[in-house]
This record gives C-alpha cells, structure tokens and sequence, in this order.
C-alpha cells in the first residue's frame, strides 16, 4: 500500500477506519474496475454513467454520502471535495480520478455505510473502529450494491440487499453474499497491514 500515509490521513479526518478504506480501494481495484473506469481513467474526464475512474465511489453515493457528513463535520471540513480543491466540475472531476481523490471519495462513502451499518450515528464513536474483517468485506458490499435509502422502510433498488436491516444482518450470518466473500481476504490483509 503506497499511500498508507494519505490513507491515515484522510481516515483520520473523516473519522473511519483506515483498513476499511484501504480494503475498499484494493477491493474496488480487483473486482470491480470496469471500462467506464478504464474510460475515466484514460480521459481524466466523469463517465456518462457517473463513475470517477479508478477504484472510486460513484458520483451519486459520494454526494448523498457528503450531504449526510456536512451536518456532522460542518462545512469545509468534510464535504465533495476538500477545500484545498478548487475549480470547474471538470477540475473536480479531475482531481477524484487521482490516488488523494479515490482515498477522500471512498472514506466519506464508507463513513456513511459505516453509521447505517453500526446504527451509531454520530461523529464520536468507538464501535466503527474496531470493525471486523467480515464486517468490513459485508459493508463493502453495501458500497458496491448501493443500499438504497438508507431506510429499512425503502425496499432497494440495488441486487442483493432488499432493505438496510437485511444488509446489517449479513454480518452475522454465516454466508456472505459473493462481493463480500471475494473481498474478505482483502479486509484481512488491511486489518493486519493497518493495526
């Protein structure tokens, strides 16, 4: 991991765990690097179809994701982007195609999967730092399939989850849904590289 500094850093800032974003990234980039990536990539320009390039959020989940964690962090802080990024959409753009990019938009996902996963919401909580490996691969699951709404009352238009209660009760059970079997080994890995 060559950006283990940049990844405690921004992990930091937005209070998650480092392991969990790491295994996120690394996860994204073995499984789920498509050609709209490889297209992101190659221009340095947004898809069509809203994803960012390599190993990062897609653009809807990052700005429900930022709209959840302004209240709680306050502007400037924790937002899209950084305050240090300015510029036109295409800038930002830019910037999220980049290594800081892909780490900043991935932890503020997963600070959001995090509290709807945990029911901790809050800034102040211990409970999302001591996650486990399969807890860690169940909620990067959630940040591939979507989990829509973050409401159990609103069914998901996403595969494999009908409601947040039934993403959460993944990690207890014993059968992980495939994305989260195929990322366990790699949320493994993270824990012991970020311990």
């Amino acid at each position: 991991m060559s950006n283990q500094h940049l990844i405690r850093s921004i992990s930091s800032e937005i209070r998650i765990k480092p392991a969990l974003v790491a295994g996120t990234l690394a996860s994204e980039m073995l499984f789920d690097y498509g050609w709209t990536d490889e297209w992101s990539d190659a221009t340095l320009l947004w898809s069509p179809n809203g994803g960012y390039g390599y190993a990062n959020a897609h653009a809807s989940a990052r700005e429900s994701a930022a709209n959840y964690l302004l209240p709680l962090f306050g502007e400037g802080q924790v937002g899209v982007i950084p305050r240090s990024v300015v510029g036109t959409e295409a800038d930002v753009a830019r910037w999220l195609t980049t290594a800081e990019g892909a780490i900043y938009a991935s932890a503020i996902v997963g600070r959001w999967l995090v509290d709807a996963f945990t029911s901790n919401i809050g800034v102040g909580y211990e409970r999302a730092l001591s996650l486990s490996a399969q807890e860690m691969a169940v909620i990067w699951a959630g940040y591939r399939a979507g989990v829509g709404g973050m409401d159990a009352n609103i069914p998901s238009t996403s595969v494999g989850f009908e409601n947040i209660d039934e993403w959460r009760d993944t990690a207890r059970s014993t059968t992980l849904p495939c994305n989260a079997q195929i990322a366990l080994p790699l949320m493994e890995r993270m824990n012991i590289i970020f311990s």
